[in-house]
């Protein structure tokens, strides 16, 4: 795995200051196809802080950045319905992530929690995005501000697939 891809990603999760958030008004960009999440990959989305809390872990992003895991994950591979990607006109990429039904009021609840702070996006023990969540969300996430390229292999490492924009 090439680290210049992993440095982009963190880095798209911190500069994103909206990263995760809300479906827009129309759920038509949620309702795209998208792959659901390869066997066996390990996906935690969990809330993190710059700064050690009672309870807290320390990790480290890819870049090296100490940070630390507040709680259990809020959200965990079973919990994704589908993922996928699309590139704005910004030349950005987007993911688009969809929850399955039974998830959606247990996100909804934590996702509330955590509106103004900070969540981390690890995939099987790589903390691959940092953002902050800046509006609660339940069936719908996504992530903004990814290098296209960066956001495609993140979305093959995820599902197993190619991504298609």
């Amino acid at each position: 795995m090439r680290k210049g891809w992993r440095w982009g990603l963190v880095v798209a999760g911190v500069l994103g200051v909206a990263g995760c958030s809300e479906a827009p008004s129309s759920d038509a960009a949620f309702t795209q196809p998208g792959a659901p999440p390869r066997s066996g990959v390990r996906i935690e989305m969990r809330e993190a802080d710059t700064v050690a809390q009672a309870g807290s872990v320390p990790a480290r992003t890819l870049d090296g950045t100490p940070i630390h895991l507040v709680g259990p994950p809020v959200i965990t591979a079973s919990a994704i319905a589908s993922v996928r990607q699309e590139v704005g006109p910004n030349g950005l990429a987007t993911l688009y992530y969809t929850f399955t039904d039974a998830a959606e009021p247990r996100i909804q609840r934590a996702s509330e929690r955590l509106v103004g702070r900070m969540m981390v996006v690890s995939v099987d023990g790589d903390i691959i995005s940092v953002a902050h969540v800046s509006a609660p969300f339940g069936k719908y996430m996504q992530t903004t501000g990814l290098e296209p390229d960066d956001a495609a292999r993140l979305i093959e490492r995820m599902t197993g697939t190619p991504a298609t924009p």
